[in-house]
């Protein structure tokens, strides 16, 4: 039995942090608790607007950083990018044929890898704040209007669309390397294990 959230994808996470950032490996994980705590405070957030709470956060994560290492950029790799790989492989293993197959579609193709992210996506909603009047499918929006956009589920309607990173301003910037890391760390999983289930009683 293995976890891979705790036994893969976040220890792999950490390791690229470290040679990304080129901080020693041990600093990263000694900062990591400061990262989930910025996550998390992200995750309860309702509104477009950062709360003093997701803003005390991301201050504290950025005050023990060494200079010139984005708190943004640390807090995606160190939390958002585990959670996305182990939420698409509790996708890939909830079905034997799953795993089969993309084994059997092995290497992954760019498009793979997209609709590996379409139907893993950890985001659900993103929230945005309306620019203007606007009309969207018959229903108006008010200028200042807080919008909660379904992006998983609408991700999961439409088959090509990827929007779990935003677009336009708010587009997460690492969405390449996101990618490249879903298809480095995804292969070698398919690659090392030819079955994989769900362990009794795993939701």
């Amino acid at each position: 039995t293995m976890d891979w959230m705790r036994e893969v994808a976040r220890p792999w996470s950490l390791d690229l942090v470290a040679d990304v950032t080129g901080m020693e490996r041990q600093r990263v994980a000694s900062l990591e608790p400061l990262a989930a705590a910025a996550f998390e405070a992200a995750a309860r957030a309702t509104r477009p607007v950062p709360t003093d709470e997701h803003r005390r956060a991301v201050t504290a994560v950025a005050q023990a950083l060494p200079a010139g290492v984005d708190p943004q950029a640390f807090v995606a790799l160190t939390q958002s990018l585990p959670a996305l790989l182990s939420t698409v492989w509790s996708h890939l293993v909830r079905d034997a044929h799953c795993w089969a197959k993309a084994r059997a579609r092995l290497p992954l193709t760019p498009e793979r890898v997209d609709d590996l992210l379409r139907i893993g996506s950890p985001v659900e909603v993103l929230f945005r704040t309306a620019v203007r009047d606007t009309d969207v499918a018959g229903t108006g929006v008010p200028a200042g209007a807080s919008l909660a956009l379904g992006v998983g589920a609408a991700q999961r309607d439409r088959p090509g669309a990827v929007l779990t990173f935003g677009s336009g301003p708010h587009r997460c910037p690492g969405i390449a390397l996101i990618r490249t890391c879903m298809r480095v760390v995804t292969t070698a999983l398919l690659e090392a294990f030819p079955h994989a289930e769900p362990a009794a009683g795993a939701r």
